[in-house]
């Protein structure tokens, strides 16, 4: 008897988990494939589709080499051809959500056929072209003008509204950051183009999709956005979540749930502000306020404790900030009631400026709670840090949370019937205690995939007592040596990792001389 439903047709073309990864199984006649088979990867797959199908959540490690993206594509994917939910596929790091993408997708096309996957990157991501036909070109600089011209080249045949589609535009643009389609200037269904807009046609792909592709700073800035307008979201609906690289949740979490002012989004609304007004009178009128919001915050940012450098510090003593430089402060606020005033008074015939008006209120609101707040519930510090080209430096004052968990277990793990964390550094002592407190998990399924490697066998832990600080002068010289001498006993076969690009273009430059050595980063 022939299928005759989708959900028999798919069942009868997509194997069973069990036979997509077995010895003898399709992944082993893969063509182009040296196919190991893993039984680490088999057990994580079989356990990811328990789950799936009863609706609990799960908690995997699993070791670099059990073949963990597989292990949950695949038991994901076909559970949602045949049911026709919907799974998101979380991932840390933008690379990994590339290679998810560009390489594992492809990859089961060529065993699977044509798959309807999608992959969604953040608003910022995406061009608004609204904001780009109402860029005041006179006012741009020499370079903005050539990338005004790309932007504008480019927009007429795009299908996605993606920048990364831009070769030849600069990563480090100061006109992308004017036009993109990030949240706090768009009109939604009000706008004229919504009916071409990027983000959403970038939505209805991902509705249509059996898979969704992001990062988790996407996840949970779109949850953020969720809890506050539920009409802005971005992310569709969904069955179930595949977090990976799950060992970094709780702190991308904590930075997105977080609040923040900085001098970039004070700009970022003046300029919205002076040319969101349509009536000419009263333009000027609110472009002279919002030029002294501009100039009480350039005083305020110079206020700010600690050295005038990139450097992030902790804004502790913030009540006798507040009485140091109350007046500066005082300041910025009466200048924001009186943008906030003007801002309201204009809205009353043009409906265009409401959204200026809440986020002139939210900005208020929010600075008073990263100055004044004496909550013991959230670490508030300063960041200064270089853009653009290198020549600006911008403040920011922030508070993260200390705890997410009880925000995480509504929002998350009330709310998704199944969520599949892993990584390969998740347990604590062999057990999931420690992750599932900090993410507020209350039950979930735990598993602990064996390591393929022989480590006592396999590798040392080699740790040089006599390195200086790494934030000593003497500390480059001295793991400039360590790492020499390591390279010589392997012969150059090593892999070296750093924490900042810095480091590791200096030390790229130090050692090839003497070794062959290959670098990977900006």
């Amino acid at each position: 008897m022939k299928p005759d439903t989708p959900l028999e047709r798919t069942r009868m073309t997509m194997p069973s988990v069990g036979e997509f990864f077995s010895s003898t199984g399709i992944l082993a006649h893969a063509g182009g494939l040296r196919f190991e088979y893993r039984p680490g990867q088999l057990q994580m797959a079989l356990r990811i589709e328990k789950a799936l199908i009863e609706g609990t959540h799960l908690v995997v490690e699993a070791g670099t080499g059990t073949g963990k993206t597989l292990a949950y594509i695949y038991p994901a994917l076909r559970f949602s051809m045949i049911t026709g939910r919907r799974i998101i596929l979380s991932t840390g790091t933008k690379s990994l959500q590339e290679q998810l993408f560009y390489k594992d997708v492809p990859f089961l096309e060529s065993i699977l056929g044509p798959l309807n996957i999608c992959y969604m990157k953040g608003r910022s991501n995406y061009l608004c072209r609204q904001k780009l036909q109402d860029v005041p070109t006179a006012s741009l600089s020499g370079a903005e003008a050539l990338h005004f011209k790309i932007i504008q080249d480019w927009a007429e045949t795009t299908g996605t509204g993606d920048r990364a589609e831009i070769a030849a535009l600069p990563e480090k643009s100061t006109l992308w950051g004017r036009i993109d389609a990030r949240t706090d200037a768009c009109s939604g269904k009000d706008c004229a183009h919504f009916l071409d807009c990027c983000v959403s046609e970038m939505r209805r792909r991902a509705a249509e999709s059996n898979l969704v592709i992001i990062n988790h700073h996407l996840f949970f800035t779109d949850l953020e956005i969720k809890m506050k307008a539920p009409d802005a979201a971005i992310l569709p609906s969904a069955a179930a979540v595949v977090f990976d690289e799950a060992h970094e949740l709780e702190q991308i979490a904590s930075d997105c749930f977080g609040v923040a002012v900085s001098n970039r989004r004070v700009e970022d609304l003046v300029w919205d502000i002076r040319k969101g007004t349509s009536d000419a009178d009263r333009r000027a009128e609110v472009s002279k306020v919002a030029g002294t919001v501009v100039e009480r915050f350039a005083l305020f940012w110079a206020a700010m404790p600690g050295k005038k450098e990139p450097a992030r510090i902790v804004f502790d003593g913030r009540p006798e900030f507040v009485v140091e430089r109350n007046e500066i402060y005082s300041g910025v606020l009466t200048a924001l009631q009186l943008l906030h005033s003007v801002l309201k008074s204009i809205a009353l015939d043009d409906e265009s400026v409401s959204s200026l008006v809440q986020r002139t209120s939210h900005l208020f609101a929010e600075l008073r709670f990263l100055v004044e707040s004496t909550s013991d519930s959230a670490v508030f510090w300063i960041e200064r840090r270089m853009s653009g080209h290198g020549n600006t430096l911008n403040t920011f004052i922030q508070a993260t949370p200390i705890d997410v968990s009880e925000i995480l277990a509504v929002s998350v793990f009330e709310t998704y019937d199944t969520t599949i964390l892993t990584s390969a550094t998740l347990a604590v002592q062999k057990g999931f205690a420690h992750i599932r407190k900090a993410l507020g998990i209350a039950e979930a399924e735990e598993l602990i995939v064996p390591s393929l490697f022989d480590y006592p066998k396999q590798a040392i832990l080699y740790v040089p007592k006599d390195i200086p600080d790494p934030r000593d002068d003497g500390f480059f010289e001295s793991a400039k040596a360590h790492i020499a001498e390591v390279l010589r006993i392997c012969q150059g076969r090593a892999f070296c990792l750093f924490t900042s690009y810095d480091m590791m273009q200096k030390m790229h430059l130090k050692t090839s001389c003497r070794t062959r050595c290959f670098c990977m980063g900006p």
